[in-house]
């Protein structure tokens, strides 16, 4: 991790939870969309706070100035206004911050796989703290909720493990990190794996990010379809 000061980590902490300009800290700013007959189920503190928990030196690689330690420190205050950020992205996932979106991608091999096979690429777990925290808890919802017709087929890393910490006792090679924009956006379809060359060309969203190819076996029609069901918009 790269030496920032405490104040000015202070200072980018508060500055993406608090600020007005956010917008993720007033209620009033809030549209919520409805998926189905219900509405998407808040994020609770509990949840938050779970996250917060299994934030760990190598869980992030800092990218937004943020070590791992401050949001637990500031856990008591930033719990509630965390929850209601997450609750925004989570039903309406174009309000996740620019600086949120931001992710690297390493080379994992796979049981099975050649090592130079295009599908042996998997995601890392997006490169800053706050982001962090979001994904945890979406991909807590979506494991638990396709947990058993996905077990068998479920080939990944044990929950509360990042990819960094797999990357340190499995293979060592170079991050790259990239800057995803919508405009780059494009479906993965089961039979429609992207080139490694343009994998980086693929828009990073919380929800998605540790999810969509973090499955070797399973279908990826079959994992959308689950997140669409915890009205995740995919």
């Amino acid at each position: 991790m790269r030496e920032v000061s405490t104040t000015r980590q202070e200072a980018a902490l508060f500055n993406a939870v608090f600020s007005e300009k956010n917008a993720l800290n007033s209620a009033s700013t809030v549209r919520l969309p409805v998926y189905g007959p219900h509405s998407v189920p808040a994020v609770t503190v509990w949840e938050v706070r779970w996250a917060l928990q299994q934030l760990r030196p190598t869980s992030a690689p800092d990218n937004d100035g943020i070590f791992f330690w401050l949001p637990q420190t500031f856990g008591n205050v930033l719990e509630p206004r965390l929850a209601r950020a997450d609750t925004k992205v989570l039903r309406e996932l174009t309000n996740v911050l620019a600086f949120w979106k931001r992710c690297a991608f390493i080379l994992l091999f796979k049981p099975e796989k050649a090592p130079d096979a295009t599908k042996n690429d998997r995601p890392v777990r997006i490169t800053s703290s706050l982001s962090s925290v979001c994904e945890r808890v979406f991909l807590e919802r979506a494991l638990l909720a396709t947990h058993g017709p996905m077990c068998d087929a479920q080939y990944g890393f044990p929950c509360c493990r990042t990819t960094v910490e797999a990357r340190t006792t499995r293979t060592s090679v170079p991050l790259r990190l990239v800057m995803e924009t919508p405009e780059r956006r494009r479906e993965i379809g089961c039979n429609n794996h992207p080139s490694r060359s343009s994998k980086a060309c693929r828009e990073s969203t919380p929800a998605l990010l540790g999810f969509t190819d973090g499955f070797c076996r399973a279908s990826h029609r079959h994992i959308m379809n689950s997140l669409r069901s915890l009205g995740v918009s995919t």
